[in-house]
């Protein structure tokens, strides 16, 4: 439609264009019907259907402008009539939507017609509705076009309840995606933070998300997932001071009672506050408060066969609520069904006694089994030392001898299976099962079958591969013996490891006591010494050995606190959390910038990857090798240092480096280069207390990793080390 609004000027020049052609078309019709049309009458006829619609209707001319407007749309449009006249499309329809309405408009004034369609339609105050249209160029007698007639209606009403269907099918898909799901996740899955993603995309990302499982023996929940906002989860695991995962909950009677509805209720902050730190709840609320602003805490449990199976908490900010509950609850049901099958999956598999042989091993015994009546025909003589029986005795069995062959309580499974697998009934049984047997002189023993159909005779049969697993049996009679010796042996390697660290620790305390206090009364003295020498005249002799004195003493106090601080690596916890390591190296470089600048040193970062690690202790480990880094650079005037990332990094582990063109140092020495005490380069050109690389070692072993170097003389250095790119363990011990 043309976009351009008329003039008062304009409009009477169109309407007098328009009165022009409605004469025109009077004096046509005169000719053809030699009578004057009654124009008054049928707009009499039609005006009050005009007006009564209850459709919008909108009488348009060629040029776009509208001419004539039924009371309806008027209403629908929240204009007067008279405001009406004279607009165009531009001032009804959706921003958005006008270019497609001019090339409808184009499409329309070139003669084509066009099908029902739907416009988002803009109101007098700007609110928007959605319009189903139907529009048509009407002409007169003698076919030119005369103006546009556009019909519309608001179907709002329908569009809500169409997306509140396709919402209903949207919700089901979900549901039926999330069955399947459910099915295919093994007994050990982590399938509590399977349902903890699920319930954050119903709900959103803005809420936190606790699930724990229930405890029946212990009348506990245990917390198994905890999901929010990474930065908010480092923040809370702060305050709380413990790691939240693992941790113990005893429910209260009156909470017990709204759980167990299975319906989706709301608790008081309390309830949650105290589940997390006891007794200094308040405290805790009070930091929770200023670091989440908390609006509702709601609950639910997943209740299976009116038991307690888990517990979902939902904490809610300020202002949010949940949306669709009902929806929330029918997943977290749905999940109630699915923990209660892998809680059964989990006694099944705990109650097995034996081990499937792999598919692919072949066993002793071989035989030929034809039906109707079952008749082995042909064995093999490792057969009849399995069942004690010649193979003339077996062939000569009948029925009712064949199954005195089989253990009584497995002769239903043999049976069925042969039969399914014999007559190729569906569901095919598995090839491979085991079963106990009954010998000749009466004793038990256990085999494993390879069953597969063949022909024999030209009729179906089955062989059969059969291997005695007895020995098996006792092997694992003998290898649990053997572990409770193992255990035993745990056991007193462990109170060993006990009193070598208590050595250690009377060794730390002998350093930190014994050996700190004389050096530090050898300082004080030297200090009271310096004082006298500036009132009284000494001999440069006395004053240069007043120094020596001085710096050997600070170099033994440097070499005692990085002794300890070795020490304190091995006997330090360490909490293992998703890092980012750029963050680190950034802090590092900081804490090196005014050297950085002062000689001009060229760093080049790699961007790096997160990692799971202690980042107090991986900051000690990047501060100890730049550091090196920009020692052994000193001498060259375009000092490099690179920090990146190796390309033979994989999923699991990340591998990283530190590398300068510095100094570098003789390859062959490389095994002492992480020794304590080992220093390869003279203390008159490179200070250092041979400390610093042993206790980078020391960090990274106790993240489970490793470190190397590669290096040259006067070619640089590359340190590599490498870090768990996935959990292992919060906690590294």
């Amino acid at each position: 439609m043309n976009e351009r609004n008329l003039t008062k000027k304009e409009l009477l020049e169109e309407l007098e264009t328009a009165n022009q052609q409605i004469e025109e078309l009077k004096q046509h019709l005169v000719e053809i019907k030699g009578e004057k049309p009654s124009l008054d009458v049928q707009e009499n006829r039609y005006r009050p259907i005009f007006k009564q619609a209850n459709d919008g209707i909108l009488i348009i001319s060629l040029n776009g402008h509208f001419l004539d407007v039924n009371p309806k749309a008027a209403e629908m449009l929240g204009y007067s009539i008279d405001d009406l006249i004279g607009l165009t499309a531009t001032n009804i329809i959706a921003q958005k939507e006008l270019p497609d309405s001019d090339q409808k408009w184009e499409a329309l004034m070139a003669g084509k017609s066009l099908p029902l369609y739907e416009r988002i339609f803009r109101r007098k105050d700007g609110s928007e509705f959605p319009a189903e249209i139907n529009i048509s160029v009407i002409k007169d007698k003698a076919g030119n076009p005369s103006y546009v007639q556009s019909i519309f209606r608001d179907i709002t009403d329908r569009k809500i309840a169409e997306a509140e269907k396709n919402q209903h099918i949207k919700d089901l898909t979900f549901l039926s995606q999330s069955a399947l799901q459910f099915l295919s996740f093994p007994i050990d899955s982590t399938i509590y933070h399977f349902i903890a993603k699920q319930i954050q995309a119903i709900i959103g990302s803005e809420f936190i998300i606790i699930i724990s499982s229930f405890n029946d023996e212990n009348d506990e929940f245990i917390i198994k997932e905890f999901l929010c906002e990474k930065e908010l989860s480092k923040k809370l695991k702060k305050i709380v001071k413990a790691n939240i995962l693992g941790k113990r909950i005893k429910p209260k009677e009156t909470s017990r009672k709204r759980i167990v509805q299975g319906k989706l209720v709301k608790f008081d902050l309390k309830d949650l506050t105290h589940s997390f730190v006891g007794k200094d709840h308040i405290h805790f609320e009070r930091q929770l408060k200023e670091l989440f602003s908390i609006g509702i805490v709601y609950s639910i449990g997943f209740i299976s066969k009116e038991q307690i199976l888990g517990l979902v908490k939902i904490i809610a900010p300020s202002g949010l609520g949940i949306a669709n509950t009902r929806f929330l609850e029918a997943f977290v049901n749905q999940s109630a069904v699915a923990l209660s099958r892998n809680k059964a999956l989990k006694e099944l598999q705990q109650s097995e006694m034996t081990n499937r042989m792999l598919l692919e091993q072949l066993a002793d015994g071989v035989m030929i089994v034809t039906p109707d009546p079952p008749t082995i025909v042909y064995g093999n003589p490792a057969l009849e030392e399995i069942t004690g029986y010649s193979l003339e005795e077996l062939q000569s069995l009948d029925r009712m001898g064949i199954r005195k062959l089989f253990h009584p309580e497995d002769i239903k499974l043999i049976a069925d299976r042969f039969y399914k697998r014999v007559r190729g009934r569906s569901p095919i049984p598995p090839p491979v099962y085991d079963f106990r047997m009954i010998k000749k002189d009466g004793s038990e023993i256990w085999v494993t079958v390879i069953s597969k159909q063949i022909a024999y005779n030209n009729k179906p049969a089955i062989l059969g591969i059969l291997r005695d697993i007895t020995s098996r049996k006792q092997a694992e009679k003998e290898i649990k013996r053997l572990n409770e010796e193992l255990e035993k042996r745990v056991q007193k390697r462990t109170e060993q490891l006990r009193e070598i660290n208590k050595e250690l620790e009377a060794f730390t305390y002998s350093v930190s006591h014994d050996l700190r206090t004389p050096i530090r009364q050898i300082l004080s003295f030297i200090d009271l010494l310096e004082k006298r020498m500036k009132k009284e005249s000494y001999s440069e002799k006395v004053t240069d050995y007043i120094k020596r004195i001085n710096d050997s003493a600070v170099k033994m106090n440097q070499l005692i606190e990085a002794l300890l601080n070795l020490s304190k690596m091995s006997q330090i916890s360490i909490v293992s959390i998703k890092v980012n390591l750029n963050k680190v190296v950034d802090d590092v470089l900081q804490s090196f910038q005014s050297e950085i600048k002062e000689r001009n040193v060229q760093i080049i970062k790699e961007p790096l990857p997160e990692v799971f690690c202690d980042p107090g202790l991986i900051r000690i480990v990047f501060n100890n090798l730049v550091s090196n880094a920009l020692k052994f650079t000193r001498p060259r005037e375009n000092a490099i240092v690179t920090i990146g990332l190796s390309s033979e990094t994989t999923e699991d582990i990340a591998i990283i480096y530190v590398k300068d063109n510095g100094v570098g140092f003789n390859p062959k020495y490389n095994s002492k280069l992480f020794q304590v005490f080992q220093r390869l380069h003279e203390d008159n050109k490179f200070e250092g207390t041979g400390i610093g690389l042993a206790t980078v070692k020391r960090i990274i072993n106790r993240h489970g990793g490793k470190i190397w170097a590669e290096g040259a003389i006067d070619k640089g250095a590359t340190f590599y080390f490498y870090l768990q790119r996935k959990r292992i363990n919060s906690y590294i011990d």
